[in-house]
């Protein structure tokens, strides 16, 4: 687990790779997410968004996300990292499918003195049928985030499928 000084400004790269399949980055993200921090309590968050237009917090860097985390008020202690994406979905009341996935432990805000400039790398697992997954078999298999996302409905479809008796 990286260490970083609790009270210095830093960076982080967020790399969002899929759980299953291909190995490659999903990329940044072209629907609307929020990226959210904390150590002991989400009262002091920080926060790092894109609404589809306006990036907050952070920036592209390439196709990864970039969030800045300046004069961020995170007290000492492990760095929680929550990831949220707002996939459009008139279906529900809001117009959009919200998702939600966490990361492990990877970064210890303490009063160390080994204080780096380099961004921090966090790798976010996006498990099968969050939104900009592709679906195994779906006809893409580039790792990227295309047009063919899987939906709830679709991911289910191959479960079922995965587990029918009657297939052999």
């Amino acid at each position: 687990m990286e260490h970083r000084n609790y009270k210095s400004d830093l960076s982080a790269i967020v790399h969002l790779v899929p759980a299953v399949g291909s190995a490659a980055e999903l990329g940044w993200p072209q629907m609307p997410w929020q990226i959210t921090m904390w150590t002991c309590t989400r009262r002091n968050a920080y926060v790092a968004s894109y609404d589809g237009t306006t990036a907050t917090n952070c920036y592209n860097d390439n196709g990864k996300i970039h969030v800045l985390l300046d004069n961020h008020g995170l007290g000492p202690g492990v760095l929680h990292v929550e990831f949220t994406a707002y996939e459009p979905n008139p279906a529900f009341a809001d117009g959009s499918r919200k998702s939600v996935v966490t990361c492990g432990p990877q970064v210890e805000l303490t009063a160390c003195s080994d204080d780096s400039s380099l961004p921090v790398n966090l790798f976010i697992q996006l498990p099968l049928g969050f939104p900009g997954t592709t679906l195994p078999g779906s006809g893409c298999d580039c790792g990227c985030t295309c047009d063919e996302v899987a939906s709830v409905d679709e991911v289910l479809q191959i479960i079922d499928g995965l587990f029918d008796p009657d297939k052999e």
